[in-house]
């Protein structure tokens, strides 16, 4: 194809190429790999950089998405451009980009290479997907799990999650210096296993009520894992963790409270 000299490395005819791309919901670039500057971007990477006219030719790359001069390098952001170069294959990356109003967004970028008949590098395509909700998520997500990872640890009382079949999921460092077990060997054992005798029976019964009723208060007898038994109020409510349902168990040692008790 021989347009004009400006078009030679275009591949297929300009005008079908814009056509394509702009059909194409998330913003989309081909780059000049040789000095950064955009040959096309399509309609959706236009409306999204309305101040600047991306297609005279002397727009750069990092110019239209980072609002900088220099092209992107380690160890912040990888340039997708010079790894494709390297490579000769589809690099992907997260990157910061900004808008017109220097907002930002967190932004997964393919970058695809167009090989000539000797494999090099003519041009590049450059997809930018927004997944900035989706990070903000995740984010949050860790930060919680985080929070409740802390007041789970640093409770007074010892805490143990299990799942509807009654296998223990989590226990806190409480829960293990109470009873004399490790973590490991608490997430090998059930609410039946730590149930003295007279309560484990009980055990399905009491699960089948919270399940039903989304909560409960109990009293029993946790088996320590010398053999001694040590009383307790368990107040257990039903949670999602992730997308499944659990039983979360506070254990509150009530040794004193059955001591007062015998002597009244």
């Amino acid at each position: 194809m021989n347009e004009n000299n400006e078009n030679e490395n275009v591949c297929i005819p300009k005008n079908f190429a814009q056509n394509v791309i702009d059909s194409i919901g998330d913003p989309i670039i081909v780059i000049d790999p040789s000095n950064y500057k955009l040959l096309l971007a399509n309609k959706a990477m236009s409306e999204q950089i309305k101040e600047v006219d991306l297609l005279t030719g002397s727009v750069t790359c990092h110019q239209a998405t980072h609002r900088r001069d220099t092209p992107c390098d380690f160890p912040d952001d990888p340039c997708p451009l010079k790894k494709v170069i390297a490579t000769k294959s589809t690099v992907r990356v997260v990157h910061i980009h900004y808008d017109d109003e220097n907002n930002e967004s967190i932004i997964d970028v393919v970058a695809t290479p167009i090989l000539d008949e000797s494999g090099n590098v003519m041009q590049v395509i450059e997809s930018f997907h927004d997944i900035t909700h989706i990070m903000q998520e995740k984010i949050a997500l860790q930060k919680s799990e985080k929070m409740f990872k802390t007041l789970f640890n640093n409770a007074g009382d010892a805490i143990m999650m299990h799942d509807m079949e009654g296998h223990f999921i989590e226990v806190n460092q409480i829960a293990c210096d109470q009873l004399g077990y490790t973590r490991d060997e608490l997430l090998k054992m059930s609410p039946i296993d730590l149930n003295s005798p007279e309560y484990s029976k009980m055990v399905p019964d009491r699960i089948r009520k919270i399940r039903d009723d989304g909560h409960g208060i109990f009293e029993t007898a946790l088996l320590r894992k010398d053999g001694s038994s040590i009383p307790v109020e368990l107040s257990s409510r039903m949670i999602e963790y992730g997308e499944d349902p659990m039983i979360l168990c506070i254990a509150r040692d009530i040794t004193e409270r059955k001591r007062t008790e015998k002597i009244l």
